[in-house]
């Protein structure tokens, strides 16, 4: 599928539109990634200063210009406010294979907004991407994140140990997957 992050559509849900990132993001998406909280079970840290979330929001603009998995700004519809990621990283063309990855403003945590999130973004990647497979990978205290890939179907099918740094120490990894055959079988009933 060549050009389909250059030319990633917006995607829209009841409360959420899905679309790419821009530079006037950068205060929205600093509000949230600046929250230590955020990056309590994630292998990148929070960010200090706006300088970083400018270098975050300049890679997803380029990953689009270069035709590289990247993420959508999960905007609120009515606030117009984007208040995370959520996206594909690790894109192995010739398996048919993608990861997801997201992140949301913890004001949001337990709230639907990212099941809502990735159930779109994971439609999109089987339908429109013709992916075989989606993996995702959480850390096992993250009771939330492994809620949602369970929510939305996927199965966890490995621990990997000692596989993030996260703060400072070497964390396991739950590891999840859904194939395009359930995530039809889930839609159908």
């Amino acid at each position: 599928m060549i050009g389909i992050f250059q030319q990633l559509p917006t995607l829209e849900t009841e409360r959420l539109r899905l679309r790419k990132v821009t530079k006037n993001d950068v205060k929205d998406i600093f509000e949230y990634a600046s929250i230590p909280e955020i990056s309590k079970y994630t292998p990148w840290d929070y960010h200090e200063n706006m300088g970083k979330t400018k270098e975050l929001v300049n890679l997803l603009i380029k990953n689009y210009q270069t035709d590289c998995e990247s993420d959508w700004a999960i905007e609120l519809k009515l606030e117009k406010k984007v208040i995370g990621l959520c996206g594909f990283v690790r894109w192995h063309k010739h398996h048919g294979r993608i990861e997801l990855a997201y992140s949301l403003s913890p004001e949001y945590w337990g709230k639907g907004i990212m099941t809502e999130a990735v159930t779109e973004v994971i439609d999109f990647g089987f339908k429109k991407m013709k992916l075989n497979r989606i993996g995702a990978k959480t850390m096992p205290e993250n009771t939330g994140s492994v809620k949602l890939l369970e929510k939305v179907g996927m199965k966890q099918e490995g621990h990997l140990r000692d596989y993030w740094m996260v703060n400072g120490k070497l964390e396991d990894v739950l590891l999840y997957s859904i194939l395009k055959g359930e995530w039809e079988l889930k839609l159908s009933r």
